[in-house]
């Protein structure tokens, strides 16, 4: 079943890398005021610059350096995510063709704190979340 990220709840299983089944144990509502909100592939405007997503080289993230300056506690090698790169999807494997961005006029964005790998999918795609807590 797919839900909505802001309809999760803690307590809630999701499936991440390799069909592990990770729950949620707290939820990160961040409001992004001037930053800014990028899409994939002409997608839904729905991550920030930080977030990484698995391809099929490993982790990468818009901006890696911002991925370790928000999360120093990643155990994971992230690279540049750049137009070319196969990410990982829950259906295929798919190209990336284009990344765009906006404002986020303040939107609110989601990060899910879990037990297990800290993987799940969002909007399809399979990313890593923030891993807050070392260990």
């Amino acid at each position: 079943m797919h839900k909505n990220i802001e309809l999760i709840e803690i307590g809630d299983f999701v499936i991440g890398e390799d069909n592990s089944d990770n729950q949620v144990i707290d939820i990160e509502k961040v409001h992004l005021g001037t930053r800014l909100l990028y899409s994939l592939n002409g997608g839904a405007y729905f991550v920030t610059q930080e977030h990484p997503f698995k391809t099929k080289d490993g982790w990468k993230a818009i901006n890696p350096k911002a991925s370790y300056e928000e999360s120093p506690h990643l155990d994971i090698e992230i690279k540049e995510l750049k137009v070319g790169d196969i990410l990982i999807t829950e259906d295929k494997d798919i190209k990336l063709k284009s990344i765009d961005w906006k404002s986020a006029d303040d939107q609110i964005v989601y990060n899910l704190l879990l037990t297990g790998n800290n993987t799940y999918y969002a909007d399809g795609y399979l990313v890593h979340n923030k891993n807050r807590y070392k260990g």
